[in-house]
């Protein structure tokens, strides 16, 4: 009876409280999303012994309006208008699918920000969604506003860069 209890008091907090730790989905920017998709099949070729997955997220930040990286199903980090920002503080977690390594799988970009409540703060409008996992506990999502056939060459190219990354 006191779990639910404190359940209904932490949900009456809770947009604040998302609101608090995600405010720079607010802010506005001139940040312009780089259209060679081929740059991204770069990145992946700059790395040391082990594959450190935080850096190559944050190296995605300019081919994407929006990107999330979640570990152990708990987001970690966020990227919006070019800029990084650690959000492991928020704990919001999100059971990801275990789909295979390196696969890219796309879904309604409204409904997955709906469901770590930040639907609110993004215009998820003409926007897709794609997720990659690049670990059994790492997975990326990233949102795109490009056509189609952009979005196709965008995810070819960031496919090919995380396995030379892996490599």
């Amino acid at each position: 009876m006191k779990n639910i209890i404190l359940n209904k008091i932490e949900n009456l907090f809770e947009p604040e409280m998302i609101l608090e730790h995600f405010s720079f989905l607010s802010e506005k920017s001139s940040f312009e999303v780089e259209s060679n998709h081929k740059l991204i099949e770069n990145i992946g070729y700059f790395q040391n012994i082990d594959p450190n997955w935080v850096i190559l997220f944050s190296r995605l930040a300019p081919f994407f309006e929006l990107g999330l990286f979640f570990q152990t199903d708990l987001l970690q980090s966020v990227f919006f208008n070019g800029n990084c920002h650690d959000c492991s503080e928020t704990r919001i977690k999100l059971k990801i699918p275990p789909v295979p390594l390196f696969d890219v799988y796309k879904t309604d970009a409204k409904t997955f920000l709906k469901k770590i409540k930040i639907d609110g703060l993004v215009d998820s409008s003409k926007m897709q969604c794609h997720l990659v996992r690049v670990q059994t506990d790492v997975a990326f999502v990233v949102f795109s506003k490009k056509g189609e056939l952009w979005n196709k060459m965008l995810m070819e190219s960031l496919q090919k860069s995380l396995i030379n990354y892996s490599l």
